[in-house]
């Protein structure tokens, strides 16, 4: 996982921004709270976010923010909403027979 990265900011755009962390360049799409906090920063200058990595069957993304409990939020948010799928695609037996 890869939880932290500070870096050189190469690039800022409103979904995501590219950190040099010692020669190798991150995508990390942002959180608005972790744009706001980079738009300070000039090309070249230090930045950083916590990160959440995520490997899917749609592919890999990793997703950058502000704080740790900004984090936290978005990792209770996805696990709401896998909990919510996994619920949903179940089939569930009569509760009784018919009347």
């Amino acid at each position: 996982m890869i939880g932290y990265l500070r870096g050189k900011v190469l690039s800022l755009l409103p979904e995501s921004v590219l950190l040099d962390v010692n020669g190798v360049g991150y995508e990390v799409m942002c959180s608005g709270a972790a744009f706001a906090n980079l738009s300070g920063v000039k090309k070249g200058e230090e930045g950083e976010l916590y990160t959440y990595l995520q490997v899917s069957e749609q592919g890999i993304a990793l997703y950058g923010f502000a704080d740790l409990k900004e984090k936290e939020l978005f990792l209770r948010l996805t696990t709401c909403r896998a909990w919510a799928r996994n619920l949903r695609s179940r089939r569930f037996p009569p509760c009784g027979p018919p009347i």
